[in-house]
């Protein structure tokens, strides 16, 4: 678990359900944060984090292991891409500490979670 990365990944949308914000990171199934703006569900969601950061820490949390993320049952995906967006991924995927394939669960569930237009 970094916690960094997953706090630079964190999005906030408003859910219609939940009649709130909601903020996740595609990094983490477990941690979320809420409230009434975006601003307020992504401070939630990293008060979540530091909860969840010192559980780690300390040995109590059973979602993570100290060894990294657990595997999710992953399949192998190979495409042919532009060099240029695979460099731009390799490059973002570098700078938050992720895998490429981590990097295109983000793109995908970020494009997810985007408000429609109508």
């Amino acid at each position: 678990m970094n916690k960094e990365t997953i706090l630079k990944t964190a999005q906030a949308v408003f859910s219609a359900d939940d009649e709130c914000f909601v903020a996740r990171s595609p990094l983490s199934d477990v941690i979320v944060g809420h409230g009434e703006d975006e601003a307020s569900a992504l401070a939630s969601f990293k008060e979540s984090v530091e909860i969840h950061w010192e559980e780690y820490q300390a040995g109590r949390h059973g979602t993570y292991r100290k060894t990294g993320r657990p595997a999710k049952g992953k399949k192998k995906f190979a495409v042919e891409i532009d060099p240029d967006i695979q460099a731009a991924i390799a490059m973002r995927a570098k700078t938050l500490k992720i895998s490429q394939g981590e990097m295109v669960e983000y793109l995908y569930r970020f494009h997810e979670q985007a408000p429609r237009a109508n």
